[in-house]
């Protein structure tokens, strides 16, 4: 368990001594990097600004009938659609392991929806849509450059989907990076086997 001190501006995690870095302190400083950068002070908060949001972010899409990211109501409609239907399962079939090379991997990503998860009639989705043009896929042996995140939008409702494919081995982050399963669960078992040290 890691502790953030706010008024101190100090991490705490029992696995090592003060002032010494370990894995745990690292997940949770990325994690409330992304979803709370207020708690960050002083210059941990300010880790250039400029190149994070340059490197990090996804090019934002915009045109006279779509806006990606989506805000709001449209990005709780998403939100909702993917734990609903795009969760990855506690129990996952092999296959899906093994992506690790880039000769395993798809450059373009496009999301298998062609039809309006919320609408009924199956209402086509339109064309595939560039999300981004520089997004990476992260694997146990590297990291794959070079990859296109695609989404597919309704006419109809609005409803956007993006391409979040577990069957393919992959975990879309953020549609800038992408994981693979296997690195996801080798940096879960490595958490894991950290933790059982700790507790011996």
């Amino acid at each position: 368990m890691v502790m953030f001190d706010a008024a101190n501006n100090t991490w705490h995690c029992h696995c090592v001594k003060a002032k010494q870095s370990c894995v745990h302190k690292a997940i949770a400083k990325w994690h409330f990097f992304q979803t709370r950068k207020e708690l960050f002070t002083g210059d941990e908060s300010e880790v250039s600004q400029e190149s994070q949001d340059s490197e990090d972010q996804v090019e934002t899409v915009t045109s006279k009938h779509l806006q990606y990211p989506p805000r709001g109501e449209d990005l709780e409609r998403i939100v909702r659609y993917t734990q609903h239907k795009k969760r990855i399962p506690a129990d996952l079939p092999a296959k899906v392991y093994g992506l690790t090379s880039e000769t395993e991997v798809v450059k373009h990503l496009i999301p298998k929806e062609c039809v309006c998860p919320e609408c009924p009639a199956d209402l086509p989705l339109g064309e595939p849509f560039i999300i981004s043009s520089s997004a990476k896929i992260i694997t146990v042996k590297g990291i794959i450059e070079g990859v296109t995140t695609y989404g597919k939008k309704c006419s109809r409702c609005g409803m956007v989907v993006r391409y979040q494919e577990w069957e393919d081995g992959l975990h879309n982050f953020n549609d800038k990076v992408i994981l693979t399963l296997h690195f996801c669960l080798y940096l879960r078992n490595c958490l894991q086997v950290k933790v059982q040290e700790f507790n011996t």
